[in-house]
């Protein structure tokens, strides 16, 4: 039974549930200007203006000779400036509102993460203000459909912004787009590059890829010492794909510690009930690779990982049944869990 490796492209999200309600349309703000010194700074050119115009006014009166037309012109100023100020007071309580609903303009920046209830306005606001942890999410969104039509080009362009930040879940979805060819063209030197950057700074998920693109040359130069060297910090993290990652290398002998450390890494992976880890861990009980030969043992596992939907492992098993002996295959069976 072949004995593949998996990239692993699972989409980063810190929560199953779905984010607010879409389409809500992008909120206005003065960008060059702290909110209290937008109100200021219009009310100053309210009044400056209703000055000028009351000031024309009452020449023209004047000049008019006519008292009753300045004291009209006179009310249609004052009139003018206190539709002004309401305006502005309707949108000084337009923008509290909108912060109210967010938290508050101090929150959104310094807020470490935003979860899965915070609303897709919320959300796009957040982003929008440079905040990295909405900007990854609203990327992941975007990928994924999630309460926003799938748009590959909006996800690239909001995780691009939050990975440059440092965020290492961004960073890490952005070289899934390039592996995958989301909205980009697939390119492995890119790809390398983001998970790189994840890895360095210490995303177990981006360790491993970096790993394969070493082992298999992808975007990079071969490198088996680098590769057992990114799946073992990967692996020791508890990552179940690296620690299987490196099992595999062990197995074929392109790093240290042969059969026993294959099986001794293989069973960390097992224990997580990673498929491949079950099914690999498996063939060295079949093999008697360093441990002793167990043929109950391989079928238990090789039964765990065909439940868990590995369908080599599901034939790998039937080939097994016909070593056994039926005394030997029924207590096998026996210990398989119901689970």
């Amino acid at each position: 039974m072949p004995t593949r490796r998996l990239l692993d492209l699972k989409v980063a999200q810190a929560a199953p549930r779905s984010l607010g309600q879409r389409g809500l349309r992008k909120l206005l703000s003065l960008p060059s200007l702290p909110g209290g010194t937008n109100i200021l700074f219009g009310a100053f050119w309210v009044v400056i203006g209703l000055l000028l115009t009351a000031v024309t006014f009452l020449v023209l009166a004047a000049w008019q000779g006519g008292v009753v037309v300045a004291v009209g012109a006179i009310a249609i100023g004052a009139l003018q400036f206190l539709w002004g100020l309401s305006q502005l007071a309707l949108h000084g309580l337009k923008r509290t509102w909108r912060h109210i609903r967010l938290g508050n303009k101090e929150a959104l920046r310094t807020s470490k993460d935003y979860d899965d209830s915070t609303d897709v306005g919320a959300l796009t606001l957040a982003a929008e203000q440079g905040h990295a942890s909405a900007q990854f999410r609203l990327g992941t969104m975007y990928i994924e459909g999630r309460r926003v039509v799938r748009d590959y080009s909006k996800a690239l362009r909001w995780l691009n912004r939050a990975a440059e930040q440092g965020d290492i879940r961004a960073q890490h979805n952005l070289g899934m787009m390039y592996t995958e060819g989301k909205g980009v063209a697939r390119d492995a030197g890119r790809a390398f590059e983001w998970f790189h950057r994840a890895a360095q700074q210490g995303d177990p998920r981006a360790q491993n890829n970096v790993g394969l693109h070493f082992l298999d040359g992808h975007g990079i130069t071969g490198d088996d010492t680098m590769a057992a060297n990114w799946f073992l910090r990967s692996a020791e993290q508890g990552h179940a794909v690296a620690q299987n990652n490196l099992g595999m290398m062990c197995k074929e002998g392109r790093t240290f510690g042969g059969d026993t450390k294959a099986v001794e890494w293989f069973r960390r992976s097992a224990s997580r009930n990673y498929p491949l880890g079950l099914a690999n861990l498996a063939l060295m009980y079949r093999d008697g690779r360093g441990v002793a030969k167990d043929l109950g043992t391989a079928y238990v596992l090789l039964e765990r990982a065909a439940a868990r939907g590995f369908q080599e492992a599901a034939v790998a098993k039937e080939a097994l049944e016909e070593e056994m002996s039926a005394e030997d295959l029924a207590s096998a069976r026996r210990r398989v869990p119901f689970t």
